[in-house]
């Protein structure tokens, strides 16, 4: 499919496309009258919520491209479980998961738990937001989505607590499924998943590596928005009576039972039920369509040449169509085509300054940085986080991290998250801790976006150690290996430690050999930052401590941490992926040169590297000198 969109010619895609449609367009209107007779046999309040479902072409469509989820429409058919063990998909990875409790137990906790529900329902602190609530919920019983049931009667019912979030910009209604044990009853023998990011960063590396220079030469992007993703499949019979939704009624001012007719936000069964439907769409426009796509729950992400854009356009926006899938086509969820593309929280830059068609970033959008900066703001102003504050903080840039260049932040968020997991009362927040927000802050305004080229499938090995000899007079030396992505052994280390370094050591330690196995990691990693940039590269440390460390990128020891900050920011200017990892001693082939024995390097006519002891030195110091202010905070 990538070579096809990225590396053919495109009237051969072009005409699979053409193909495809017209095959399935003539199909649909052949089977118009077998859709109406089966939509006529459904439940009724299955009939309303999949109105426009051309459920027989969908199931056609999958049996004709071998889908392993045979079941699915069939599944659509009958509504989809809330409750019990979930059909399997043959799609998702195995993953066992039993129901907390059987229906009967949930339904006998229920009469004392819904009573504690319905009293919380009702304790409204937020006028506002219980109104847009309100409206919400209106709006869905005309959709047919939700009905008032008016008989109020509670028994052998389990209430779930409609609720709001504010966003960004908007307010989200959530039904809390697991506070009355209805969640408690759905057991999985799968591990649901999305598409991530990673996905689409795994397809534009691939083309990048494998499909030449210039693979991503007028690529441009768009994110397809399904609208009112879980309302457009329903509930099967037997949880419709089994649920109930309590709201906030503001004009009668008391609690309102509502049934779903649609799949609840907030029930563990919706997200498994749709995530099934999304997939099989995903797996359609692939193998169907010959679509560059990817699914995000209710977005699919879109690439093409822009040259046959209109035809990967068309493509997606009929298949949408003939299913009877509602996407915006309006708004600003409505997207044109563009080299920067928008999906949930990121951007992904397929023509950033100096590209040649061989690179793209993957970043976060403007309007992320500045939600986030305005909440560090805030906190910085105030000088108090609770736990709750600090919990959803940490949440927040645990996900910004994972698509920003480099580990420099981690300390900081140890911060948050001593924070968030303390059992302090006090929402006073000390001197190290409004220090580590404004590193954080300082951070989400200047992380740099991840790059993406050929070089980050190559993986580099280095192997490194460290000793300490002498007993009056403490001599230390250091060695480290390099091995190239294809196997070969390519330069390597072999000297003695400085004097300034061993003084530098000894002040913290009597017998220094911890900072003796960073050392040589540092050294490696600013010695062959040429040679490693933009890679995958795994370290080999035959010392347990030190590889904690790394990995952690912390330690309580001063020069230990000031190495680990010099190596964090050596990582992130070079944006290499490190991976670090144990090896034996007796297996370790740099053991022999971090005791000045290279021998076996120089019989195999590997170059040795010289290690800028003085640059590394200043660059140690810089990184002291700027001392990232919550330091002592981290040895508390």
């Amino acid at each position: 499919m990538l070579h096809e969109n990225f590396a053919e010619e495109q009237y051969h895609v072009v005409k699979t496309r053409v193909l495809f449609l017209r095959k399935w367009t003539q199909r649909c209107k052949e089977l118009t009258a077998d859709e109406q007779s089966l939509h006529q046999s459904l439940e009724p309040h299955l009939q309303h919520v999949l109105q426009g479902k051309r459920l027989l072409l969908f199931k056609e469509m999958l049996q004709e491209l071998q889908y392993p989820d045979t079941e699915l429409v069939d599944t659509i058919c009958s509504g989809f479980p809330l409750t019990g063990w979930l059909p399997k998909s043959n799609v998702f990875p195995t993953c066992l998961k039993r129901p907390a409790q059987n229906l009967e137990s949930a339904c006998k906790l229920a009469k004392g738990v819904n009573k504690s529900i319905l009293k919380q329902t009702a304790e409204q602190t937020d006028a506002e937001l219980a109104d847009e609530i309100w409206r919400q919920s209106l709006e869905e019983a005309e959709k047919g989505w939700v009905w008032f049931d008016e008989s109020e009667n509670l028994e052998g019912k389990i209430l779930a607590k409609r609720f709001g979030l504010r966003q960004a910009d908007k307010i989200r209604m959530i039904d809390d499924c697991s506070i009355g044990g209805f969640n408690a009853t759905c057991g999985v023998h799968e591990k649901m998943r999305v598409h991530s990011v990673d996905e689409m960063a795994a397809y534009i590396c691939w083309c990048i590596t494998h499909l030449g220079e210039g693979a991503m030469k007028q690529v441009v992007g768009k994110t397809y928005d399904l609208k009112n993703a879980y309302k457009q499949y329903g509930v099967r019979s037997q949880d419709r009576e089994l649920l109930r939704l309590a709201v906030w009624d503001p004009v009668e001012k008391r609690v309102r039972l509502m049934g779903a007719n649609a799949l609840p936000f907030g029930a563990i069964g919706s997200v498994g039920a749709f995530l099934r439907v999304s997939m099989a769409v995903w797996y359609i426009g692939v193998v169907g369509l010959r679509l560059c796509w990817t699914s995000f729950f209710d977005d699919y992400t879109l690439l093409s040449k822009r040259t046959f854009s209109k035809s990967a356009e068309v493509s997606a926006e009929t298949l949408f169509t003939l299913l009877g899938l509602q996407f915006a086509k309006e708004g600003k969820k409505a997207v044109e085509w563009n080299s920067k593309v928008k999906t949930p929280g990121v951007l992904i830059d397929l023509d950033p300054e100096g590209s040649k068609g061989d690179m793209v970033t993957v970043g976060h959008t403007d309007s992320r940085i500045a939600e986030l900066q305005q909440s560090l703001d805030k906190f910085l102003q105030e000088k108090k986080m609770s736990r709750k504050d600090a919990e959803k903080l940490r949440g927040r840039l645990q996900w910004f991290e994972s698509f920003a260049q480099g580990r420099i932040a981690q300390q900081a968020l140890r911060v948050i998250g001593r924070i968030a997991s303390s059992g302090r009362q006090k929402e006073t927040l000390n001197g190290f801790e409004l220090n580590a927000i404004s590193f954080l802050k300082e951070r989400v305004l200047g992380a740099p976006p991840t790059k993406i080229q050929s070089t980050n499938l190559s993986t580099w090995l280095i192997f490194t150690d460290g000793a300490c000899e002498g007993d009056q007079q403490k001599q230390g030396s250091i060695g480290a290996v390099l091995v190239s992505p294809d196997g070969s052994v390519y330069r390597y280390i072999s000297e003695l430690v400085p004097e300034s370094w061993m003084k530098y050591f000894l002040r913290d330690s009597a017998h220094p050999i911890f900072e003796l196995e960073l050392l040589p990691v540092l050294c490696a990693m600013h010695t062959w930052r040429d040679f490693i940039g933009h890679c995958q590269c795994v370290f080999y440390l035959d010392n347990e401590a030190a590889k904690g460390a790394l990995v952690r990128a912390t330690t309580c020891t001063v020069p230990g941490r000031e190495m680990l900050q010099a190596f964090i920011e050596e990582e992130m200017a070079c944006q290499v992926k490190v991976w670090f990892a144990r090896v034996p001693t007796s297996s370790n082939i740099s053991d022999s040169p971090s005791r000045l024995d290279t021998e076996e390097m120089d019989a195999l006519g590997v170059t040795k590297s010289v290690v800028a002891w003085s640059t590394l030195w200043n660059a140690l110091g810089s990184v002291g000198s700027r001392h990232w202010g919550f330091d002592d905070g981290i040895r508390q």
